[in-house]
């Protein structure tokens, strides 16, 4: 999922997103694993975890608890930076909604 433009890893994950296949899943789960513990890279970490997340509850899977349990990659990663501290379930929820609004229109 390396994006070399700018926004360009925010259209993958909606695209894996829309997808909606395991695969999709474990694209977004080896990413996740290669940059959420690199805490100084802040690249489509958000988006990723959304599009995992909404995955989940379509195939019904739980994937993302890898990530979101407390003390977690996702925790760490978010409070790495001082003025995102504290916010990392609120984030994570948020990264979800903006991913279901994006796939809202093209939903059955």
């Amino acid at each position: 999922m390396a994006s070399e433009l700018t926004h360009a890893g925010q259209g993958y994950c909606f695209a894996l997103a829309r997808f909606g296949t395991q695969d999709d899943a474990d694209i977004l789960v080896s990413y996740l694993n290669r940059y959420l513990p690199q805490l100084e890279c802040r690249y489509d970490q958000g988006p990723a975890l959304g599009a995992l997340m909404r995955l989940d509850s379509q195939l019904g899977t739980r994937h993302a608890e890898q990530f979101i349990s407390p003390d977690g990659p996702w925790e760490r990663w978010v409070d790495a930076l001082p003025h995102t501290r504290g916010t990392a379930a609120a984030w994570a929820g948020s990264s979800r909604e903006a991913i279901d609004a994006w796939c809202g229109p093209w939903d059955a």
